[in-house]
């Protein structure tokens, strides 16, 4: 298998570099000993693999030290400024929510410095920035953006990560009151109008259609799930099509191909194009960039990004005449994750998006989508695929 699917061995090289650091230190040093070991060995079999195994060996590594930058823990959060309230200035983190008609809007914020005298004190480096949820002005802003306002914020006792129990006395952060943040920078996805493209579909979908049906939607074309209510939630997860509301290899396939044929369909009109232009390679690339945008489009989260990514391959694939489906891709969503988010791994998401469709790869056979699909064997492989999601992600 590995022989054919080269990404394997280094996806699961650097994906042991980050379990020995989340399991702990103690089993490094046995594991380093016998890594050493099989290294020596090589002046004994002069047909080993040593440089190979290096290689790994790097590769892991390199997943150790990543694993631990992102996971060492942060320094108690101190304000650089003495008086309280004052203003400060954050960048959002997400898109603004009104959950209540005729309610201020509200989003959650990382704050980054605040305001004594004539000047800004940026926090610490090294320290724990705290994400509080605030007012702010309007609905157009978007995530990037900069805002600042006047803040008053407080300690309190509440739930810890995992890397807050290793300091002792750790306190979080709240805002106590504010008077509503404003922009004064925009960010990238501003910048192009789709901040503000986000706000006015979010407001048109809330506005013509049910609460129910307007959040369903939104979670689906803009990837906004806070819309959704508790028992919505809850009855979709009982239905056991839950992963539905999340971006996945469903929505970008259904985007991939409406892409594709529209290309098609359009650029052979054009006249003479066909003729000095390969209309499947321009299909390919428009794809791709549509792919990439939609994944930016919805916060690029976990279930997103693996699904663009193998969707590239298929395109790809099918471009150079390959098979549409590979665990290649697979494995290389997975290292590209964990290498920008070594900590992905603990979450449940990482581990549903990526279990159900290494089951799909496993018991599915993709030489058929290369073949002429009829109706019935349509059918078969629909259910089978709504059989193995769902009994991987129950």
């Amino acid at each position: 298998m590995f022989q054919k699917h080269p990404l394997g061995p280094v996806f699961l090289a650097y994906l042991t570099g980050v379990l020995l650091h989340r399991v702990g230190g103690d089993l490094v040093g046995p594991y380093l000993g016998l890594v050493g070991t099989i290294l020596v060995g090589r002046w004994l079999l002069s047909r080993f693999p040593w440089n190979l195994l290096l290689s790994y060996f790097l590769i892991l590594a390199s997943g150790y030290f990543q694993t631990g930058i992102h996971s060492r823990p942060a320094k108690e959060f101190l304000s650089p400024c003495k008086s309280n309230p004052t203003l400060w200035r954050g960048k959002l983190l997400s898109a603004p929510i009104q959950l209540d008609p005729g309610a201020k809007w509200r989003a959650r914020i990382k704050l980054l410095s605040c305001r004594s005298g004539n000047h800004w004190l940026p926090i610490e480096s090294g320290r724990t920035r705290p994400t509080p949820w605030v007012e702010v002005s309007d609905s157009s802003l978007a995530r990037g953006d900069s805002v600042q306002g006047v803040l008053e914020i407080e300690s309190y006792s509440g739930r810890q990560h995992f890397w807050e129990n290793k300091l002792p006395g750790f306190k979080r952060y709240k805002v106590k009151s504010n008077f509503g943040m404003i922009r004064y920078r925009n960010g990238l996805f501003s910048s192009l109008g789709l901040g503000k493209l986000q706000a006015q579909l979010s407001a048109a979908l809330r506005k013509s259609l049910e609460p129910t049906l307007a959040g369903v939607l939104l979670a689906i074309v803009v990837g906004e799930k806070r819309y959704l209510s508790p028992e919505v939630r809850k009855k979709w997860a009982d239905a056991g099509v839950a992963h539905l509301l999340a971006i996945s290899g469903l929505h970008l396939g259904l985007l991939c191909v409406f892409v594709w044929w529209t290309t098609m369909t359009l650029v052979v009109f054009i006249p003479r194009f066909p003729e000095y232009f390969c209309v499947r390679t321009l299909s390919c690339v428009t794809t791709l960039g549509a792919l990439i945008f939609f994944c930016w489009w919805v916060g690029s989260p976990v279930s997103a990004v693996r699904a663009t990514v193998m969707c590239s391959f298929a395109l790809v694939g099918n471009l150079w005449g390959g098979n549409a489906l590979s665990w290649n891709g697979l494995f290389l969503a997975a290292l590209l994750i964990l290498m920008a988010r070594p900590l992905a791994l603990e979450e449940c998401g990482f581990w549903l998006s990526f279990v159900s469709s290494g089951a799909l790869l496993l018991f599915m056979n993709s030489d058929g989508i290369n073949r002429g699909m009829k109706l019935k064997r349509w059918l078969y492989e629909s259910i089978n695929i709504s059989v193995i999601t769902g009994l991987c992600t129950a």
